[in-house]
């Protein structure tokens, strides 16, 4: 999010993101194989790939290590997603074609619980995540409006789920190309509305998100 925030033109400090970025780095040196492991690495590559620093050679490993096989648990959920980081990180290195390859042909499997430690995943970030991945290497997926249906059917609880979705989410609403336009969104808690923000558009259409 801060080489993201870096991009959009707000201001970072230099020196804090250089050290950040140095820690990033020193997750790559980590040595497993464990599913958790594998997808702080994959994400670590697609932060390193956005701020201009891919390893190239590393990703390719990772995408060796990351291929799909049977595991206890949500072991195959958090593969799939670390694949999704590494398209993600092939595109921002430059390589459109590479990056396809690493999306799955359908919805990956999903974790079935919301982690309290290690990578504080859950299905509502693995939905998100594979989300914004479309969104960016395949915009034109015709899953794509059903799954940003479902991703805002959720409730967002966390900060990684909140922040995570609310990408996605935005990232959908700006592509989006629909002959009804959304007229307002709503934010709610509990099923009720907490927040609301209206445009200019005349037709009445929607988009809710509850927390």
């Amino acid at each position: 999010f801060l080489v993201e925030a870096g991009a959009a033109g707000h201001a970072v400090p230099r020196d804090f993101q250089k050290r950040l970025l140095a820690y990033v780095r020193g997750l790559l040196d980590k040595a497993g194989d464990s599913g958790e492991l594998l997808e702080s690495q994959a994400y670590a590559a697609y932060v390193l790939a956005l701020a201009g620093k891919p390893d190239r050679s590393f990703m390719s490993r990772l995408g060796e290590l990351t291929r799909s096989r049977a595991g206890a648990g949500d072991e195959t959920a958090i593969r799939a997603q670390a694949r999704l980081y590494l398209a993600m990180a092939w595109l921002a290195a430059g390589r459109r074609d590479t990056a396809a390859e690493y999306l799955p042909a359908a919805i990956p499997p999903l974790r079935s619980i919301r982690q309290g430690a290690g990578n504080v995943g859950s299905p509502v970030r693995d939905r998100a995540m594979y989300l914004n991945t479309l969104l960016t290497i395949q915009p034109d997926d015709p899953s794509i409006p059903s799954l940003a249906a479902q991703l805002a059917a959720e409730k967002w609880q966390t900060t990684q789920e909140i922040a995570f979705a609310a990408m996605a989410t935005g990232k959908y609403l700006r592509q989006i190309r629909d002959v009804e336009p959304y007229d307002h969104a709503d934010l709610q808690l509990d099923g009720r509305a907490i927040a609301t923000t209206f445009t200019t558009h005349a037709p009445a259409h929607k988009l809710e998100a509850s927390i």
